[in-house]
């Protein structure tokens, strides 16, 4: 179905691979107290504004290199006309993940909890597969890197095509597994770690395979 070591999503011009955090219950639309102090992505350049955010595998803060308007495609409701706000637009799209690439592309995920947002993933090009990382629990971690996985409300998350806002069905296109240690994921202990923590609500993730040790 996928190949275990496939493509990576890798910061623009290196080799570094990235780790994204996905969080829209401490945004924009809470206030500029409660997001500058509470969001996981309250180091990145933006302070926590977005709901979105990444940093490269190395134990650094985390950051957004690529363009926000490009992955948060209404970004400008908010600022217009904050009453609006129905829920964050995310894109993760083939130009800005593993580009011109027809194999699998690997992305990876250390923070995921919505309550109203929507995560489209361009897959009719090449197969994507999400890992949802939890962090080793002998080291120190930075701060956001929790390994909390939540779908809730009427947020959701599927693959579409490319630059479609409706779902593809193609569950066989969007893969999730998960990494219990980021550092070593191949380790054998792993498959004896405490129960993956994945919470999805209602039809939140509609199209898709899981394939998550442990279990949901």
């Amino acid at each position: 179905m996928f190949k275990i070591k496939g493509n990576l999503d890798q910061r623009t011009g290196t080799s570094s691979r990235r780790l994204w955090r996905i969080d829209d219950t401490n945004s924009y639309p809470t206030g500029w107290n409660n997001y500058r102090q509470k969001s996981v992505c309250k180091d990145s350049r933006w302070r926590g504004l977005f709901p979105i955010c990444e940093r490269i595998d190395d134990g650094s803060s985390p950051t957004l290199q690529s363009d926000y308007y490009s992955v948060v495609k209404n970004v400008w409701d908010f600022y217009g006309n904050p009453s609006r706000y129905q829920g964050w637009e995310i894109v993760l799209s083939q130009d800005e993940f593993c580009p011109g690439q027809t194999g699998d592309c690997h992305i990876y995920i250390e923070h995921l909890k919505l309550s109203n947002s929507k995560v489209l993933i361009e897959n009719n090009k090449r197969p994507v597969v999400l890992h949802l990382v939890t962090p080793p629990t002998d080291t120190n971690n930075p701060d956001g890197s929790n390994g909390i996985f939540e779908l809730n409300g009427s947020s959701f998350i599927c693959g579409v095509d490319e630059g479609s806002k409706e779902c593809n069905k193609k569950s066989e296109r969007l893969i999730i597994v998960s990494d219990h240690d980021q550092k070593q994921p191949n380790k054998a202990s792993t498959c004896m770690a405490q129960s993956f923590p994945l919470k999805i609500a209602g039809r939140s993730l509609p199209y898709a395979f899981l394939h998550l040790r442990q279990g949901l």
